[in-house]
């Protein structure tokens, strides 16, 4: 089974989501530029997960690279990590990011109004190495765990989401992921806090 590895949403660079997130309590880190991919984050790291705000920082690295940022329409995205299947392989394509050349993310079929899903394929010995909790310094890591993930969108997602730990539950409205957290108020995206690029 494949399981969460994060989370991201786009947002407006320039919006209130981080002044919104630090006066809840949590800590944000600077984030990093990826270059070539036209793609900029900030995250808020958990022991086992992240959460990460990413935004357009440059249009035509976006316009330039494969996976065309620029013409999503659903602000959300889902990172997996695990061992894929032959059989989960078929609809994935491998991605080579030009900020590390070195790693390959397996990137999953969708439309542009689909989450925008994509795998670390990886053993769970460098899957534990990479968790958070084991790679950030502690005072980067937030309290609370993501046992659960509401996700609302006008069409139906890619099937893998129904099969990964934690549980993403999958309803169909205006576009809204909330994170539930173990002993923390849930973590709410909702359309007027992102941008669509």
């Amino acid at each position: 089974m494949m399981e969460l590895d994060h989370i991201f949403c786009f947002v407006h660079p320039e919006g209130d989501w981080a002044k919104r997130a630090e006066e809840a309590g949590y800590v944000l880190d600077d984030g990093i530029e990826h270059e070539g991919q036209g793609t900029r984050n900030r995250r808020l790291w958990f022991a086992e997960h992240y959460l990460e705000f990413v935004w357009i920082s440059s249009p035509a690295q976006a316009a330039a690279n494969p996976l065309r940022f620029d013409q999503r329409r659903c602000p959300f995205g889902i990172g997996l990590s695990g061992q894929l299947t032959d059989e989960q392989r078929a609809s994935f394509w491998p991605y080579r990011p030009p900020y590390a050349p070195d790693a390959t993310i397996w990137i999953h079929e969708a439309t542009p109004e689909q989450p925008f899903v994509f795998a670390h394929d990886e053993s769970p010995e460098t899957i534990e190495r990479y968790a958070p909790k084991n790679r950030m310094p502690a005072a980067l890591i937030n309290p609370g765990t993501i046992k659960r993930i509401q996700l609302r969108l006008p069409v139906a997602p890619q099937p893998v989401l129904g099969t990964i730990s934690p549980r993403i539950d999958i309803e169909v409205g205006d576009p809204r992921l909330t994170v539930v957290l173990g002993d923390r108020a849930p973590i709410a995206l909702t359309q007027e806090l992102l941008i669509l690029p």
